[in-house]
Order: C-alpha cells, then structure tokens, then sequence
C-alpha cells in the first residue's frame, strides 16, 4: 500500500511540558500557523532514534526543529545543520535507541528512500529538563527574533527545488 505524502515535512521534537525542551514543537506550531503551503505536512514527536526513520521515510525535503544544549552555547542562538555537519541534538538521537546518522545509514541500507535534502535547526536552549510551560528568561526574551529568523529560513528551503 503506497501513502500519499506531501513534498515536505516540518517535524517538531521536544515536550512542550519541559521549559526550553518544547521549542522544537512551539516552532513547529508557529510555522503550521504561518506557512499555508499544500505541500508541506507538520508533524511532532518526543524523541528521534530509530522511529525519526517512519517519519521521514518518502519526503522530499525534510526540515527538523529541535533543542540543543552545547557547553559554551549561548541561548537562542539557531544552528543550522545537515547529514554532511550535523551536531547532536536533545532529540535526533536517543540514549537508548541509534543515533540520528546511524539511523540513517541503516535506512539506506534497508533500501527505505530517505531524502538527502534535510535541514536540521536546532536552537540552543537553557532549561530544557524542568517542568514549565514557559521557555526560561534567556530563550523568551529572543524568541520572537528566533520565529522571524527560523520562518525566513524555513521559507528559503521549502521554496528552493
């Protein structure tokens, strides 16, 4: 049985109930509210690992949001990644599953069509294990400049072909 799916998939990771940790999924619902192009379907999960593979499978292009927490990083700044750069981030990779990369090797493997065209941003937060619907004083202060920043960008890609 073949499923039809859109060009694009915008997939938002993280839990909105953990502070920081959801500005994967509140960008996601931010770009779901602004992009109104047929072409792309959103999407959000918790974790990546092996099941990002069922995700991501058929697409086009894929654009994933996520948190990351890097040691001298400063808070709201965007990182944009891709397979060929591509740094951890709080969700792609699970503690208990495959990484991100490694799930992609074994999908090739498999013979499942994942697409070469996906953009990782990834957005370097402060709190992202505490409870709270709240982003932390750091992230909320920049995260009207980080919607404008990450939807122009999102805009370019979901526009190249």
């Amino acid at each position: 049985m073949t499923v039809n799916k859109k060009d694009i998939l915008i997939l938002g990771l993280g839990s909105d109930i953990l502070m920081d940790d959801g500005i994967g999924t509140k960008l996601m619902w931010h770009l779901e509210k602004t992009l109104h192009d047929t072409r792309i379907k959103f999407e959000t999960n918790l974790v990546g690992g092996m099941d990002i593979i069922e995700l991501i499978r058929d697409y086009e292009k894929v654009i994933i949001l996520d948190a990351i927490k890097t040691p001298d990083g400063i808070p709201g700044t965007i990182y944009l990644f891709n397979k060929d750069n591509f740094r951890e981030t709080l969700h792609l990779s699970v503690v208990h599953d495959i990484t991100f990369l490694t799930a992609l090797k074994m999908a090739e493997t498999l013979c499942i069509n994942i697409t070469d065209k996906i953009a990782i941003f990834a957005i370097e937060v402060e709190e992202y294990l505490t409870l709270g619907d709240q982003f932390s004083h750091q992230v909320q202060a920049k995260y009207e400049e980080i919607k404008k920043e990450v939807e122009a960008m999102v805009k370019k890609i979901t526009q190249q072909r």
